[in-house]
Order: C-alpha cells, then structure tokens, then sequence
C-alpha cells in the first residue's frame, strides 16, 4: 500500500509504503501546548453534514439529516433525488495535518432504478466535516469493508462486470483512493479472477516523488500476465489531463502466468510539467474496464 505523506499533497512529494493500523474509533491528536484541541468527527455529525455531488459539470449540494435526504415521493419523476449515507464509516488522517477525517458511503437514487454508490473524503474543519471530493464505486455494488489505511481510502467491494444483470454483480475488488490537494484519485486497483486468483499490477521502481532530470526506467510485476501481454501507460498531468498513453509489453512465461515489465519514460514525449500520476493498467479492452492498476507519481 502506498502512503501519500502530507509533504507531497503540500509540495507534491513522494509515497511511502507502510502499513498502519486501522482506526477502531474517532480519535483526535492532542494539540500543541496551549492551542484547544480539535474536536473529532463523529458518526452523528457525518450523518448531519452537506455533501456534494457533480451533475453535467455543475454540484449539487445536499444536506443531509440523521444520514438521509429526499426530494419528492416518485422515483420515476425527473425531480426525485435521494441520498442515503450508509452506517460503514472510517477514520483516519487523509490530508497528512495531524488531525483524524473519514470516509464514508453515500449513496444517491435520482428518478431512474439505478442507485449509485460513491466514496466520500470528509476533512476536519474544527470539528465540522468538511467534503474534499468524492469517488464513484458503481451503480448498487456490495461494499464489503471501508478502511483509512497509511493516509488512503481502500474501498473493498463486489461490483458489476460488464455481463452481470442489475441484481447481481460479480466482479470482487479493492479500490485504493488518495487525496491530491482537494481531489480525490485512484491509487491502486487489485481484483480477484472467477477462480479466486488475485489480478495485480505492482510498480516497484522509480520511487513516487522522483525528479524526471532524464530519461526514467518504470518497471515492476504483474501477478497475471494481461490479455496480449500489455499494459496501458497513462500519465495525467496535475489537472487531470491525459498527456501521454502508451502500450507497454509484460514478460511472462505463458498465458495468464505472473511477468515482468521494464520501460523508459521520456520527458520529453510529455508536453506537461509539475506532478504526473504515471498509471500502469491491465485494462479489459473490451469493455474498457480496469481490472487492476497502479500508480507513481513523478515530478517533471
């Protein structure tokens, strides 16, 4: 797991591994001699909070109360919404300030039968939750555990493959969000195959946080090598934007075996500067799925 320490959403540094425990409860970090402590969140204030979501390139803000909100009574009206915070909650640092945030579940039904359900990020503004972003999960997917592990939001679900009806998802995987300034992204994907094997795609080098001085070899390991034996390179620059998509080949010993790739990246083929998210996936073409990812962030 790959921790986003507070040094880099501040000035864009790297990510440590590590793996710390997860929060039981909400719990507050003592303050400096003589400042007031900082109240901790609290399920009752979460279920109390605004929360906000995009539609069309505008937000709707909702406030919730005792963790609901309904506007009108016939799902099939083009006015209906209804959002719903789910009782899994988890605390933790995410913004790397010393102070516990959480996240949480929210859920959100607007005149059509599809309820989709989103990761939250919820900072702590003085004791008062403050949303930084949110991350869609899928239309009515089970969510099997919610965790803030080493500064991360790790989303453990069943959610829908491309052939599962409505009423029965299939497709098991861990979803692993960081927060880069206020914007809530992916870090890492694993899932598991119809047998049970975990699908994983590992970058061991350069470390996140490295300088693109020159030329920089990306390299790591896949736990099963990926249809037709490539991965797809994609590098967002610091605004989200796809500046550069590449193949890269993975070498293994057969069909669906674990492998290895090794690639040089060019800065000068980026027409970008600042921070790049560099993410390595083992994408299902057909569909455009990602069925594992993973990501470093390089400063150029």
């Amino acid at each position: 797991m790959k921790r986003i320490p507070p040094f880099l959403i501040v000035l864009t540094a790297s990510i440590l591994a590590c793996n710390l425990p997860i929060q039981a409860s909400p719990t507050s970090s003592p303050p400096p001699t003589g400042e007031p402590a900082i109240p901790p969140l609290t399920a009752a204030r979460l279920m109390n909070a605004e929360y906000r979501f995009s539609n069309g390139g505008t937000e709707d803000t909702y406030r919730l109360v005792d963790g609901q909100y309904q506007q009108g009574t016939d799902p099939s009206s083009e006015d209906y919404v209804s959002i719903h915070l789910e009782d899994m909650m988890a605390f933790g640092d995410l913004n790397g300030d010393g102070v516990e945030d959480a996240a949480v579940i929210v859920t959100k039904n607007y005149y059509v039968t599809s309820i989709f359900f989103f990761v939250a990020a919820m900072l702590n503004q003085d004791g008062a939750p403050l949303q930084a972003d949110m991350a869609l999960i899928g239309d009515q997917p089970q969510i099997r555990a919610l965790s803030i592990v080493g500064g991360n939001i790790v989303v453990d679900s069943i959610v829908h493959s491309a052939d599962d009806p409505a009423c029965c998802p299939s497709f098991s995987t861990e979803q692993t969000f960081f927060l880069m300034g206020s914007d809530l992204l992916g870090l890492r994907r694993t899932s598991l195959t119809p047998d049970g094997q975990l699908r994983a795609v590992s970058i061991t080098a350069p470390d996140s946080g490295t300088v693109m001085s020159g030329v920089v070899t990306v390299s790591g390991s896949v736990t099963i090598a990926p249809s037709g034996n490539n991965l797809l390179c994609i590098v967002f620059d610091q605004d989200g934007n796809e500046v550069y998509v590449s193949g890269v080949p993975v070498a293994a010993p057969g069909p669906g075996l674990p492998g290895t790739f090794s690639f040089d990246l060019d800065p000068a083929a980026i027409a970008a500067s600042g921070t790049l998210r560099v993410t390595l996936a083992d994408m299902d073409f057909a569909t455009g799925f990602d069925l594992a990812l993973d990501t470093v962030l390089l400063l150029k």
